[in-house]
């Protein structure tokens, strides 16, 4: 490495902790700005999840179970994170998950500048970018939403396993699933990814023998999930399994959302039919995570043309796309489940700016569209509820079509990836 390089480095590196710190006082504003907002304003900027958190860590703090109060449907381990709620100031919270959304920004960099995906340094600066000033997990994360904790969580493990680092990221992966159920659709493809053999057999890639990498990965993770879950059910007995695994496992909206599942359940009366419904509900989900962990993790792993980290990426982003179109709740939160891998496939799709904006703005019509009728339907109570299922339709269709944009775009970048070990 020359001198120009060194010194070309150093000034990217400081204009990434610039944006950094320019995007931290951004979130600090909005952290302070929903203070006032909440005081003046009848509807909150604070997200109602935050406030469950908190009322959580007062029944935590006195020593009794978070799950008394009424909508605590997480893991307590979010009350505990909370406790400086009640001890110190109330927006401790907020700081916490907005320094979690500024650390994703910063993981999206380091991953993108790691030697098994080789991007230049400053298109991995323009990715982290696209995090850092988008206004979606500003607004969620300074809202008081966990979200950007899973975010980070799912990042950090991506991280350590391109380094290698299986004990650490198997920490993060059981910790994410701890906190979240849906990061437990990447395990197959973080299987394949892992495994040695470059057979494009399904059946071999399963049954293949775990080596250092998969073992490693897997028993951190397992371990670490069961540790910590089977803590907190000593602690908190039935109720917290009830709440915070079973409640998500078999939940059932039948409020108006971004799903059209929501119609069947508010409309249909016979619970065997809408039992039977919640289970073939699955079965989209579960084609759509096998169809992109065979066709990313194995079908393309001998091929040199292609960077395996990058296909691994692009098989986590669609298995989480998919699953949250396709899932029986859907709200704007899930939404960053899988935003947060865009940045990392932006510089690997061939998409000119003016199909990227085009994609942009139909992803924004599609919601624009449901919760125009949503209010019609909500607040100004017009009877328009077929009219909003219509709208759910076409918000899924919508993504269907924008994923199908988006794979056929996908090109990883040709470079020839290291092995796993």
């Amino acid at each position: 490495m020359t001198s120009d390089d060194i010194e070309e480095n150093d000034s990217l590196l400081a204009s990434i902790e610039t944006h950094l710190v320019i995007s931290s006082v951004i979130r600090i504003f909005l952290i302070f700005y929903g203070w006032v907002h909440d005081q003046i304003f009848r509807l909150q900027y604070t997200d109602i999840d935050y406030i469950v958190f908190t009322d959580g860590s007062r029944y935590m703090k006195d020593g009794r179970s978070p799950f008394l109060r009424h909508g605590y449907r997480y893991s307590p381990l979010i009350a505990f994170l909370m406790l400086p709620n009640v001890y110190l100031m109330p927006l401790f919270g907020k700081f916490l998950f907005a320094a979690l959304d500024i650390v994703t920004g910063y993981l999206i960099y380091k991953i993108l500048v790691h030697p098994r995906v080789k991007l230049s340094q400053s298109k991995a600066l323009i990715s982290s970018l696209i995090w850092l000033y988008n206004p979606l997990p500003m607004i969620i994360s300074t809202r008081g939403s966990a979200d950007t904790l899973i975010t980070f969580l799912v990042l950090g493990t991506i991280y350590f396993i391109l380094s290698g680092q299986y004990l650490y990221s198997g920490l993060l992966y059981g910790l994410a699933i701890h906190c979240k159920i849906y990061p437990i659709i990447y395990s197959l493809p973080i299987y394949l990814f892992l495994s040695g053999s470059t057979t494009r057999l399904f059946s071999s890639q399963i049954l293949s023998p775990f080596n250092r990498a998969k073992l490693t990965f897997f028993f951190s993770s397992f371990t670490t999930l069961a540790l910590i879950t089977y803590g907190y059910y000593l602690r908190y007995g039935h109720l917290y399994l009830k709440e915070a695994w079973l409640y998500h496992i078999n939940r059932k909206d039948d409020a108006h959302n971004f799903s059209p599942y929501f119609y069947a359940y508010k409309t249909i009366r016979d619970q065997s039919i809408l039992r039977l419904l919640s289970y073939v509900a699955f079965i989209p989900q579960v084609m759509a995570i096998l169809y992109y962990s065979i066709r990313y993790c194995i079908q393309y792993k001998k091929q040199k043309s292609t960077n395996h980290s990058i296909n691994l990426m692009f098989a986590l982003f669609s298995s989480t796309y998919l699953f949250v179109t396709l899932n029986k709740v859907v709200t704007s939160q899930y939404f960053i489940w899988y935003l947060c891998f865009v940045p990392i496939l932006y510089p690997f799709l061939k998409l000119t700016g003016w199909q990227t904006l085009s994609l942009c703005a139909l992803w924004f019509f599609g919601q624009g569209q449901w919760l125009l009728i949503a209010y019609l339907y909500q607040y100004l109570r017009w009877n328009v509820l077929g009219l909003l299922a219509c709208c759910s339709m076409i918000f899924m269709i919508i993504n269907l079509v924008i994923q199908f944009i988006i794979e056929k775009n996908f090109v990883p970048k040709p470079t020839v990836d290291q092995k796993s070990d």
